[in-house]
């Protein structure tokens, strides 16, 4: 199911991270890595028509219903510690669409997976990648990113993120909310229901895929 829209481009691999691992050109959703324009409230757009006005490139970030659930659930709570009685328990408008269960729409190009760090009140995402685990999980887990840079299938994202849970204390992420997320180029009008009920298929298929996929296509 669709979190939201990100504006960003496609970012150019930089010097600091594994050039034998990682394409030159990478699909990402963190602003760390790409030029992302934040939404008003959060580090996302629920508006795709908003972030499409950014003139950069627009991504949907996309969730499978147990990782939708976790990220709900956690956004929720700091917006309550952050405002207090006042807000209630409601969740924030910034979570509207992974609440009301909204597909991911019909022209987005799925491109892959990406384990994503989501910092408080979602107002900034992580990648692993700004970390520099591409070399490590290559080597121990056998998991490469695709020619997006992102991980061909669900069970590989979550093998990283599980990985990244072991690692010491002198290793390990940033901390954060660490989550899986599908990430899909976009473009064109706004998609008609037939066809992103189509795409919706396709992505709960890969994301459950138990072997390792091929790269998502063009």
């Amino acid at each position: 199911m669709l979190g939201g829209y990100v504006a960003a481009a496609r970012a150019v691999r930089t010097r600091w991270q594994n050039a034998e691992v990682l394409p030159r050109w990478l699909v990402t959703a963190s602003g760390c890595i790409a030029r992302a324009e934040p939404g008003p409230e959060a580090a996302w757009h629920t508006d795709r028509s908003a972030a499409q006005r950014r003139g950069t490139g627009v991504l949907a970030v996309g969730f499978e219903a147990e990782h939708a659930a976790g990220l709900v659930e956690e956004i929720t709570a700091d917006f309550v510690q952050t405002r207090g009685r006042r807000y209630g328990h409601q969740a924030p408008d910034c979570l509207e669409l992974l609440v009301r269960g909204a597909a991911m729409p019909a022209d987005a190009r799925l491109r892959g997976f990406e384990v994503i760090g989501v910092e408080w009140n979602l107002s900034h995402l992580h990648s692993w990648l700004c970390h520099g685990y591409e070399a490590e999980a290559a080597d121990e887990l056998g998991v490469r990113p695709n020619r997006f840079g992102l991980l061909d299938t669900h069970r590989q994202a979550c093998e990283v993120l599980e990985w990244m849970d072991s690692l010491p204390a002198a290793c390990a992420p940033e901390p954060v909310y660490w989550t899986v997320a599908a990430v899909a180029e976009c473009g064109g009008p706004e998609p008609q229901r037939a066809r992103s009920d189509s795409l919706n298929r396709a992505y709960r298929i890969v994301s459950c895929a138990s072997s390792e996929a091929g790269e998502p296509a063009s």
